[in-house]
């Protein structure tokens, strides 16, 4: 699955900025973007700088961004997480302080021993929360699965993993889960005896380890001086402006699109006809590695805490008085 993306560098530090300044800093993704402004018809020196500006960078000529000169601005950073690129590691567990859920008393007023079944009904939480040090949070749905031995409790746990429905950058929120128990317990109780029962839930945390593959989306904007004598675009201004990516393609799919629909002049104000007419085949080959998009490795752990058992017993027993 790499290869079917431009992987960035990554690290166990960094956060969402270090990310998006990583994209915009690396060298293939300025070669290949900076490339098809030249070809395009956008006038700019080789050398361009990098400024921050609010939640965007711009690529620009001289010390700072200056209207009339080439901007490349890179906007609207997103990350989505590949369901196929998740797996899991080995994951460990360790005993939490067990909950008391309730307890009652069963009395027997009569002068035999007699058996006294009791129902209990009662709904634990389950808390999942997601960590990395990269802070991102994913814009899927996944579930993912680990089965896990609590010995001698159960033979098997399965755990859902789920990650949250955003789709930006931020703090990955922790996820409550309801679980309904429903148990029963007989007890011998001697006569004029009452018998306390405490119910004890037992609960686990379970730390599992992840990695996975999340494409970086993005939009990028040309703007800046334009040789219209190229016939590239259907605007003749010497001076313009286009973006590439939208609220539904980000920008290397937007160009692709373009690109393979080319015969449709609708569809963009760009001439590809013109463009490829223009230019020798292997100087448009980056645009096949361009369509791939950027990607980047995500590393982290999940954590769920479960109960992983109900004890229900019975304390000493003590002589039943009648109220």
């Amino acid at each position: 699955m790499d290869n079917n993306y431009l992987l960035l560098p990554s690290s166990e530090t960094e956060d969402k900025e270090v990310i998006k300044f990583n994209l915009v800093a690396n060298s293939t993704f300025q070669s290949y973007w900076s490339t098809l402004a030249k070809i395009l018809g956008f006038q700019f020196s080789e050398t361009l700088k990098i400024t921050k500006s609010n939640d965007d960078y711009i690529l620009h000529e001289g010390s700072a961004p200056q209207d009339g000169k080439f901007q490349m601005i890179v906007s609207k950073f997103k990350l989505e997480f590949l369901p196929n690129s998740i797996t899991l590691g080995i994951p460990t567990t360790a005993e939490l302080t067990p909950d008391t859920f309730g307890s009652t008393s069963l009395n027997n007023r009569s002068s035999v021993p007699i058996k006294i079944t009791k129902n209990f009904s009662f709904k634990v939480g389950n808390k999942i929360s997601v960590h990395s040090s990269h802070k991102i949070s994913n814009s899927l749905a996944i579930k993912k699965s680990s089965k896990v031995s609590i010995a001698p409790v159960t033979t098997k746990l399965e755990l859902s993993f789920k990650f949250s429905h955003q789709y930006t950058f931020g703090n990955q929120e922790s996820i409550l889960e309801q679980s309904q128990f429903i148990d029963q317990a007989t007890f011998t109780v001697p006569p004029n005896i009452s018998v306390p029962v405490n119910v004890l839930v037992k609960k686990s945390k379970i730390t599992t380890p992840f990695n996975a593959l999340a494409r970086i989306f993005y939009n990028v904007t040309f703007k800046g001086p334009f040789d219209s004598s190229k016939n590239t675009h259907r605007n003749s201004s010497a001076q313009i402006s286009y973006t590439f990516g939208n609220d539904n393609f980000a920008a290397y799919e937007h160009l692709k699109k373009q690109y393979n629909l080319r015969h449709l002049e609708t569809i963009s104000p760009w001439k590809w006809d013109e463009v490829i007419n223009q230019n020798k085949q292997e100087q448009l080959n980056f645009l096949s590695e361009l369509f791939k998009g950027h990607a980047i490795q995500i590393n982290g752990t999940f954590v769920k805490e479960t109960s992983s058992d109900v004890n229900i017993s019975a304390g000493p027993p003590f002589l039943y008085t009648t109220p």
